[in-house]
């Protein structure tokens, strides 16, 4: 079960400048410039959640003056190269211009990706395992890469390999070393959305 309060004490611990988090949806086209006919139920879906919510917070809070994030859509371009969907990119971070680009090629009408793309979680038992992507969880994870960059924590990554990258391992399970933990990650966004 998802615990409201531990969370927002371990917020507290890890990003000492929330001392409350007000809803921030209304604010979203404020800081980011997005298709709203493509993106804006997934930005509903990740506002609605309050790690999500929060995450969201602390990116308006750190953003430079003057800056804007973004979301492109990158699926026009995908699909010229020819390459089967499973192949394709499906959601990145781009830290020279604040964008998150999203393929929504690779995920259905209701925003949950096609059976063939799948992406590590962690289960309620504590399990790695994999799970279905949804259109929601990528641009939650995408800009919590964004928010350890405007923060100045994101660390590189060194391979490919999620669970010996610094950066993926802390925004898929919130580890960031012995001790220390962030609780803006897709473990605690996921475990919100199934056990609130």
């Amino acid at each position: 079960m998802f615990n409201r309060a531990v969370f927002l004490e371990d917020t507290n611990k890890t990003h000492p400048i929330m001392s409350n988090i007000p809803d921030i949806r209304d604010k979203i086209d404020e800081f980011i410039d997005y298709d709203k006919s493509l993106f804006s139920k997934a930005l509903d879906d990740v506002c609605n959640n309050i790690v999500g919510n929060s995450m969201f917070t602390l990116l308006m809070m750190n953003l430079p003056p003057n800056k804007k994030l973004s979301i492109i859509n990158i699926g026009p371009a995908e699909a010229r190269t020819g390459d089967q969907l499973v192949d394709q990119t499906g959601s990145s971070y781009s830290s020279t211009n604040y964008a998150v680009k999203i393929n929504p090629n690779v995920y259905d009408s209701d925003g949950i990706g096609i059976p063939d793309r799948q992406y590590y979680c962690i289960d309620e038992k504590g399990n790695i395992t994999l799970k279905l992507k949804s259109l929601s969880g990528s641009i939650f994870h995408e800009f919590t890469h964004c928010l350890h960059h405007i923060d100045g924590t994101m660390t590189k990554n060194k391979t490919r390999d999620m669970w010996d990258s610094e950066e993926e391992r802390r925004t898929i399970s919130g580890y960031m070393e012995p001790g220390i933990y962030d609780p803006i990650c897709d473990n605690c966004f996921d475990l919100y959305k199934f056990y609130k």
